[in-house]
């Protein structure tokens, strides 16, 4: 029987790319974003262009009225066992400047923080039941060098970081591992046209590295890894030099 993997933020970037490095290995998949038109198409093509048994299950981590725990079952349920639980899912937005409006705060950290935690934990406890599993988490170098631009954003990530670092605690011994990717810049739409300083990373290789490293490590990276040196050096400034870059 194939392993059985869950990918939330499938429809699109690096979760539609993990879902179909998975789908290539022989993996069965759970595909899950906000669109089910979206989520179908990722089904129907994964299905025939590598014969994966592929379901799509909607999932809006933006909706206050989310049951992740429904949500973890419903999964199981169409997997029979889930070995991986993949989370991409998350959102930028233009008026987080520093001073964001209730409203794009409040969607900033449900979507990137509190949906993103409830999810892990929900998925935490369903593999502890079956006596082990993998998850992995997206988090970004903001949660490192949180800016103006980024700023609820930056904070959201840096607190998914914190609970996966406490979420590892709770679940040792349990057969559970816990990996989370601090990701540079990505070649995606949220990339396109902006002034870069560093290179972005494809989204598939970014797939290949998470896949390819599955369970081989526990814990918080950055990737590319260049980004953990450049984000020592940064540190090493001191603020009142950092607040006067615009970056």
């Amino acid at each position: 029987m194939a392993e059985g993997a869950v990918v939330v933020g499938a429809s699109s970037g690096v979760g539609r790319a993990v879902a179909e490095e998975l789908a290539r290995r022989g993996w069965s998949l759970v595909v899950s974003a906000r669109d089910r038109r979206d989520l179908e198409a990722v089904a129907a093509d994964l299905s025939t262009r590598e014969r994966a048994v592929v379901r799509a299950l909607p999932v809006d981590l933006s909706d206050p009225g989310l049951d992740p725990e429904r949500f973890a079952r419903a999964a199981a349920q169409e997997l029979g066992r889930v070995d991986l639980f993949v989370l991409t899912a998350g959102v930028v937005d233009e008026e987080d400047d520093g001073l964001a409006a209730p409203a794009p705060t409040e969607r900033l950290v449900r979507v990137n923080y509190l949906a993103a935690i409830q999810l892990l934990a929900a998925f935490a406890r369903l593999q502890r039941e079956q006596g082990g599993g993998q998850i992995v988490a997206i988090s970004s170098i903001a949660a490192a060098a949180p800016r103006r631009r980024n700023a609820v954003y930056s904070s959201a990530k840096a607190g998914l970081e914190v609970y996966a670092r406490g979420l590892r605690h709770a679940l040792y011994g349990t057969g559970v591992r816990i990996q989370v990717y601090a990701l540079g810049y990505v070649d995606t739409r949220l990339a396109f046209g902006q002034r870069l300083l560093f290179p972005a990373a494809s989204p598939e290789a970014v797939a290949r590295q998470i896949v390819g490293a599955l369970g081989s490590w526990e814990g918080v990276r950055y990737y590319p890894r260049f980004w953990s040196v450049v984000v020592k050096l940064f540190g090493l400034v001191p603020e009142s030099l950092r607040l006067r870059f615009k970056y």
